[in-house]
Protein backbone atom coordinates (compact mmCIF):
# COMPACT_ATOMS: atom_id res chain seq x y z
CA UNK A 1 0.00 0.00 0.00
CA UNK A 2 1.14 3.13 -1.49
CA UNK A 3 2.11 6.43 1.47
CA UNK A 4 2.71 10.01 1.52
CA UNK A 5 3.85 12.57 4.11
CA UNK A 6 2.18 15.62 4.38
CA UNK A 7 2.58 18.97 6.36
CA UNK A 8 0.15 18.60 9.43
CA UNK A 9 -1.24 21.89 8.15
CA UNK A 10 -2.06 21.36 4.50
CA UNK A 11 -4.08 17.96 5.69
CA UNK A 12 -5.79 19.90 8.50
CA UNK A 13 -7.15 22.75 5.69
CA UNK A 14 -7.93 19.40 3.80
CA UNK A 15 -9.67 17.71 6.06
CA UNK A 16 -11.69 21.07 7.08
CA UNK A 17 -12.54 20.81 3.94
CA UNK A 18 -13.90 17.45 3.72
CA UNK A 19 -15.69 18.25 7.00
CA UNK A 20 -17.88 21.21 5.21
CA UNK A 21 -18.58 19.71 2.65
CA UNK A 22 -20.40 16.91 4.15
CA UNK A 23 -22.35 18.74 6.60
CA UNK A 24 -23.72 20.81 3.94
CA UNK A 25 -24.27 17.62 1.82
CA UNK A 26 -26.73 16.69 5.00
CA UNK A 27 -28.33 19.98 5.45
CA UNK A 28 -29.27 20.01 1.59
CA UNK A 29 -30.43 16.16 1.62
CA UNK A 30 -32.30 17.18 4.90
CA UNK A 31 -34.31 20.34 3.17
CA UNK A 32 -34.85 18.50 0.28
CA UNK A 33 -37.03 16.17 2.24
CA UNK A 34 -39.04 18.70 4.38
CA UNK A 35 -39.94 20.29 1.15
CA UNK A 36 -41.03 16.69 -0.46
CA UNK A 37 -43.04 16.93 3.31
CA UNK A 38 -44.32 19.38 2.61
CA UNK A 39 -45.59 19.25 -1.13
CA UNK A 40 -46.86 15.56 -0.33
CA UNK A 41 -48.75 17.19 2.48
CA UNK A 42 -50.37 19.51 -0.01
CA UNK A 43 -51.18 16.92 -2.75
CA UNK A 44 -53.32 15.20 -0.36
CA UNK A 45 -56.57 16.18 -1.52
CA UNK A 46 -58.38 14.64 1.07
CA UNK A 47 -57.36 16.86 3.85
CA UNK A 48 -58.24 20.14 1.79
CA UNK A 49 -62.14 18.43 2.97
CA UNK A 50 -61.29 18.96 6.55
CA UNK A 51 -59.69 22.65 5.56
CA UNK A 52 -56.30 21.86 6.94
CA UNK A 53 -53.49 23.91 5.59
CA UNK A 54 -50.72 23.35 4.55
CA UNK A 55 -47.42 22.14 6.62
CA UNK A 56 -45.19 24.89 7.86
CA UNK A 57 -41.16 24.27 7.77
CA UNK A 58 -41.47 23.84 11.23
CA UNK A 59 -44.51 21.36 11.36
CA UNK A 60 -42.98 18.86 8.66
CA UNK A 61 -39.60 19.37 10.62
CA UNK A 62 -41.18 18.44 13.98
CA UNK A 63 -43.13 15.86 12.14
CA UNK A 64 -39.88 13.88 10.49
CA UNK A 65 -38.14 14.11 13.81
CA UNK A 66 -40.76 11.65 15.06
CA UNK A 67 -40.20 9.31 12.12
CA UNK A 68 -37.33 7.23 10.77
CA UNK A 69 -37.22 8.84 7.55
CA UNK A 70 -35.48 12.01 9.51
CA UNK A 71 -32.29 9.94 9.84
CA UNK A 72 -31.34 8.66 6.59
CA UNK A 73 -30.28 11.82 5.32
CA UNK A 74 -28.94 12.90 8.15
CA UNK A 75 -26.55 10.11 8.61
CA UNK A 76 -25.46 10.47 5.02
CA UNK A 77 -21.33 10.50 5.14
CA UNK A 78 -20.91 9.44 8.49
CA UNK A 79 -18.42 7.37 7.69
CA UNK A 80 -16.31 9.99 5.69
CA UNK A 81 -17.03 12.44 8.49
CA UNK A 82 -15.84 10.55 11.31
CA UNK A 83 -12.52 9.24 9.60
CA UNK A 84 -11.79 12.80 8.35
CA UNK A 85 -12.61 13.91 11.89
CA UNK A 86 -9.58 11.34 13.06
CA UNK A 87 -7.44 12.54 10.63
CA UNK A 88 -8.02 15.88 11.62
CA UNK A 89 -7.47 15.59 15.09
CA UNK A 90 -3.82 12.97 14.59
CA UNK A 91 -2.42 15.84 12.07
CA UNK A 92 -2.81 18.51 15.46
CA UNK A 93 -0.31 15.69 17.55
CA UNK A 94 2.13 15.57 14.73
CA UNK A 95 4.17 17.13 11.33
CA UNK A 96 4.89 15.76 9.19
CA UNK A 97 1.32 13.42 8.81
CA UNK A 98 1.75 10.05 6.82
CA UNK A 99 -1.26 9.10 4.68
CA UNK A 100 -2.17 6.01 2.90
CA UNK A 101 -4.36 5.67 -0.28
CA UNK A 102 -7.66 5.17 1.88
CA UNK A 103 -7.23 9.12 3.50
CA UNK A 104 -5.54 10.91 0.28
CA UNK A 105 -9.05 9.59 -1.08
CA UNK A 106 -11.05 10.83 1.60
CA UNK A 107 -9.98 14.19 1.94
CA UNK A 108 -8.57 14.93 -1.47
Amino acid sequence: MASIVMSSADVIAACDIAIASVIACRETRNKELIQYIIDRHAANKFLWIFDRKPLTEKEATDWLMQSWEYYFPSMAGNEKLRHAKKLKKLAEKGDPVTLNETDVDLIF
